[in-house]
């Protein structure tokens, strides 16, 4: 027999109290997250209530992702989307939970991993969550401190993130990003239309490339962070035979040499429609982002 909604939602309720639910359509939910609760703790535990169904963690549907039990699509999202529940920082605070976690004993040697690819840190006592200090152009979503007081920055890309940095307070790229905006529509391969009260939409999006500078400054910034990209989980922070905490990630980037050899990472300037922006340099109703190749679709104009 299938297993209906009102099952699963059941369940839930029931085994792991959560009570607040949106019902997205007869085969789709979301279960909905206080603020201080990470989405991703509350999807392995859905995951495991209903290991017995074959359920699995599927992209899409979230920024988490989402978990397919049969024919069901449940996904974790926040009531609020305010503070810790952005997806940003609550992927950063799962790294952060997770290093304090095996620092409370002492100092621990840290080795970040993707594959063969590694980055060790030696006698690391402290781990700082400082994505929201941007100042400056600043990168770093995380801080390890070690024993001596040195700091190592570290930005966190989730599995599924396509942007690298907006610009839009870059006077400098503003004015460059312009020239290029008129350079297509002189070319007639993308317009500029009127939606309302000069609100202005480019059809269709356009791309182009990078300068070497402005690619360095919107990937590494100005603290020159190493970059992991991960949708983090416990089981990803693991203690090796040698005492050692390693983390493992789905990338691990050091050097814009590292980013150029990734095509999918590759930055890339997009100029694309945002009804909310008003940028010094762009018709009201642009946006310009550096960005990696994956945000580019089929109908984007890419001008060389």
């Amino acid at each position: 027999m299938a297993i209906e909604q009102y099952y699963l939602t059941e369940q839930i309720q029931k085994e792991l109290k959560y009570t607040n639910f949106k019902r997205n359509s007869s085969k789709s939910f979301s279960v909905l997250t206080e603020p201080g609760i990470l989405r991703v703790d509350v999807m392995n535990q859905i995951l495991q209530l209903f290991k017995g169904l074959g359920a699995r963690k599927e992209l899409g549907g979230s920024s988490i992702g989402r978990i397919r039990v049969e024919s069901h699509n449940i996904m974790v999202k926040p009531a609020s989307r305010q503070g810790i529940s952005s997806a940003g920082l609550e992927n950063e605070m799962v790294m952060v939970r997770n290093i304090e976690k095996y620092t409370k004993g002492g100092p621990v040697d840290i080795v970040i991993k993707h594959g063969n690819r590694r980055k060790t840190y030696k006698d690391i006592k402290e781990v700082r969550e400082v994505g929201r200090d941007t100042a400056g152009g600043k990168k770093a979503d995380v801080i390890l401190v070690n024993s001596g007081n040195r700091q190592y920055p570290i930005s966190i890309k989730q599995d599924n993130a396509v942007g690298w940095s907006s610009m839009d307070k870059d006077a400098n790229a503003m004015t460059m990003v312009n020239l290029k905006l008129q350079e297509a529509l002189d070319s007639g391969k993308v317009v500029l239309e009127e939606v309302s009260r000069g609100v202005a939409k480019i059809v269709p999006d356009l791309a182009f490339n990078v300068d070497s500078v402005t690619a360095k400054r919107a990937v590494f910034g100005t603290d020159n962070p190493i970059i992991v990209v991960r949708t983090f989980s416990d089981n990803d922070f693991n203690i090796n035979d040698d005492g050692q905490l390693v983390i493992t990630t789905s990338k691990l980037f050091k050097s814009m040499t590292d980013i150029n050899n990734d095509k999918n990472a590759k930055p890339i300037w997009i100029v694309r429609n945002d009804k909310t922006r008003n940028v010094r340099g762009l018709p009201r109703g642009i946006r310009a982002m550096v960005v990696t190749q994956k945000r580019l679709t089929r109908q984007t104009f890419f001008m060389k």
